[in-house]
């Protein structure tokens, strides 16, 4: 059998350290290989632990994503996008987060956007109306008459929560 075959995953505080007038023994378990041994152990163990670390780091990189933090905490992001403008002074929509809260939203912001930088009618707010864990009603304020509200094509969003 290996050495690397015989290797476990624990920690080691103090490495072993070969006394100038002590009798060297080499071999799988003989005392010129046991500092290497701890060393690799030490390795090993913290390569579990970030891989551990890594995993509870769950996440979607997609426009609409979230990722989940070790602690419980969960952010969750994304876009909504009108096809058209609203003819109205407002346009309601219900966004539906990518995953369920397990406890709570805690807080909610929004940003509109305008169809493009050169917009020239892009004036209008969000209203969140309310939100939950799974879901939040909002909706897409125009001010001004007329064709002012045009160029208002939809929102960005971001939520936090546990």
């Amino acid at each position: 059998m290996s050495v690397l075959q015989k290797l476990k995953a624990k920690w080691h505080d103090a490495i072993n350290l070969i006394d100038k007038n002590e009798y060297m023994m080499g071999g799988a378990d003989g005392n010129m290989n046991q500092a290497p041994r701890q060393l690799a152990e030490n390795a090993l163990y913290l390569k579990k632990q970030i891989e551990g670390i890594h995993e509870s780091f769950q996440c979607s990189k997609e426009t609409n994503g979230y990722t989940k933090l070790p602690n419980g905490m969960m952010m969750q992001w994304g876009v909504v996008d009108f096809d058209q403008s609203p003819n109205r002074q407002s346009i309601s929509h219900k966004l539906t987060f990518p995953q369920p809260f397990k406890t709570a939203c805690l807080n909610l912001q929004t940003t509109r956007k305008i169809a493009d930088a050169g917009s020239r009618y892009g004036d209008g707010g969000m209203l969140i109306e309310s939100f939950t864990r799974t879901q939040a009603n909002l909706t897409l304020q125009v001010y001004g008459n007329g064709d002012e509200g045009t160029d208002l094509r939809g929102f960005y969003w971001f939520a936090i929560g546990y």
